[in-house]
């Protein structure tokens, strides 16, 4: 056959040999390679199609995976509502008589001050109460480490108490500047609550605890003044009701024993149905290593 002449079968089916002669002549496993997707090197860049795909599937916070909430033991998490409820209960119970009460004490009746410094006076009687938390409140917090939750509380809950009897009693501005000190000063429930609710919730359910306090807070912000103006001077307002002397001889008397007695109230609630949430075993070495795990935050930190 001459070189140009041509077979009948090349003729009819030249595709079919211009495949055979490319398979015959190509390497399989270059091919492979080029099939398979390009790795990236950790030094090349991202390109736009890497990055959203590490967007897809990184997460963008740390542990942001949707968590099981632990249910709140609202037994005791009412407790500790009540606990709360009761400083603004009884520290904003006198605002609205104490211009009153110390227009009728003996510093302006004997001449020693005038009705220009009623309010100078009566709100030395106010903020007594508060410096003297604000002084004490830290070491009550750090006692509490050492000897529980549970007695500091009880201990502040009856001074409370203690103090708006001898409050409604008094009849001199000192008498009412000590009484309110007391106050103050065993009322260091503001701090330990807070530790107690704390220590019963973690963190899946802590954001729903822990602002149930601000609007217990707000309740007694909003109760105390409601019953101080109401049941003030009750042999005036009530005089059915209020026919004795002593309702006389002390006007403001009601609405202090009104808020001791429910004070007291939380006191037997607190006794007998709280937890003590400090384990008594604090001065051992298993709960020191448990101590060391979470080093307490700097005072100079927070400031």
């Amino acid at each position: 056959m001459s070189p140009m002449s041509v077979s009948t079968q090349e003729l009819e089916n030249p595709l079919q040999n211009s495949t055979s002669k490319i398979s015959s002549s190509t390497d399989y496993g270059s091919i492979s390679e080029r099939l398979q997707p390009k790795r990236r090197s950790s030094a090349s860049p991202l390109n736009s199609r890497d990055t959203i795909q590490v967007h897809e599937e990184t997460s963008l916070l740390y542990g942001s995976r949707k968590q099981t909430m632990t249910p709140l033991p609202w037994g005791q998490v009412l407790i500790v509502l009540l606990l709360q409820v009761c400083e603004p209960l009884t520290s904003m119970s006198i605002s609205p008589y104490v211009n009153q009460l110390v227009g009728g004490l003996d510093i302006i009746d004997s001449g020693y001050a005038n009705d220009h410094q009623v309010g100078y006076y009566a709100g030395l009687i106010m903020s007594s109460f508060f410096v003297f938390e604000a002084l004490t409140v830290l070491h009550w917090s750090r006692l509490s480490d050492h000897v529980g939750r549970k007695p500091i509380l009880l201990l502040g809950l009856f001074g409370t108490t203690l103090s708006m009897i001898c409050f409604g009693l008094s009849r001199t501005f000192w008498a009412l500047v000590i009484s309110r000190c007391l106050c103050g000063l065993l009322n260091g429930n503001v701090g330990v609550a807070k530790s107690v609710m704390g220590e019963l919730t973690d963190a899946s359910n802590r954001a729903k605890g822990f602002p149930m306090m601000t609007m217990v807070w707000a309740t007694g912000t909003t109760l105390g003044p409601l019953i101080g103006g109401t049941l003030a001077r009750p042999a005036e307002r009530f005089p059915n009701a209020f026919k004795g002397t002593f309702w006389k001889e002390y006007p403001y008397f009601l609405p202090c024993f009104v808020t001791a007695v429910f004070v007291f109230i939380i006191f037997g609630i607190t006794l007998i149905f709280l937890k003590e949430t400090v384990p008594k075993s604090l001065g051992s070495s298993a709960s020191l290593k448990d101590q060391t795990k979470d080093q307490p935050v700097a005072f100079r930190q927070l400031l």
